[in-house]
């Protein structure tokens, strides 16, 4: 999770930072929207890295996860799938 979820945080932040020393420099213009848009899909690959680390995870506590969590993915997406149809029939 840290790999997947805190590289691509700790790159939105340095957007900001990057973005600043271009601007006070005068290197060349940068629109604001860019920095924007660079940004926000820096945290939303965040997001999603933190997404895939809690679903690729292992949930049982006696079972040792593998490296990438492939199959652990699709048995907890099928988890919370289930989980969710369920709780809309009790509803």
């Amino acid at each position: 999770m840290v790999l997947l979820s805190g590289t691509p945080l700790l790159l939105a932040l340095l957007t900001f930072v990057i973005s600043y020393y271009i601007i006070t420099n005068e290197l060349f213009t940068l629109p604001n929207q860019a920095v924007l848009l660079v940004s926000m899909g820096f945290w939303g690959l965040s997001v999603i890295g933190l997404s895939y680390g809690i679903f690729s995870a292992s949930w049982d506590e006696d079972k040792k996860g593998s490296l990438l969590g492939r199959q652990e993915l699709k048995t907890n997406f099928q988890r919370m799938k289930e989980a969710w149809e369920e709780a809309k029939l009790k509803s």
